[in-house]
């Protein structure tokens, strides 16, 4: 999958590994690579949720819940809010416009402060 947002491209490269997926991602602008990194996703049948962990190139590493609130529409937060999901101050709202795209916004303190549309590249 790639998404755009004007002058930006992010790269997501999944492949099935075990029960999950393992993802090279890398984000360009301009034609400069900006950020790349793994992520290891899986579904914790305990909690009904999918965890990631995602490591950037030059950042800490990162853990976010992820679960279905519809057949089509997900939702996503810091691993380390999921005892109080409603209280985390950060948040992301993804759609499944169909299987070939995905809209997903990043929310703070409830408001939208980016929107990612991602386009599989066959």
């Amino acid at each position: 999958m790639s998404g755009d947002t004007k002058d930006t491209t992010a790269f997501w490269d999944a492949k099935s590994y075990g029960t999950g997926l393992e993802v090279n991602l890398k984000v360009v602008t301009k034609g400069k690579i900006v950020a790349e990194g793994k992520q290891l996703l899986g579904y914790d049948k305990t909690i009904d949720k999918y965890i990631q962990a995602e490591m950037v190139k030059g950042m800490d590493i990162e853990i976010v819940a992820i679960w279905f609130i519809s057949e089509n529409k997900y939702e996503s937060i810091p691993y380390s809010d999921i005892s109080n999901p409603e209280k985390a101050s950060i948040k992301w709202e993804g759609e499944f416009k169909s299987p070939d795209l995905i809209v997903e916004t990043t929310m703070s303190d409830s408001k939208p402060v980016k929107t990612w549309t991602f386009t599989r590249v066959k």
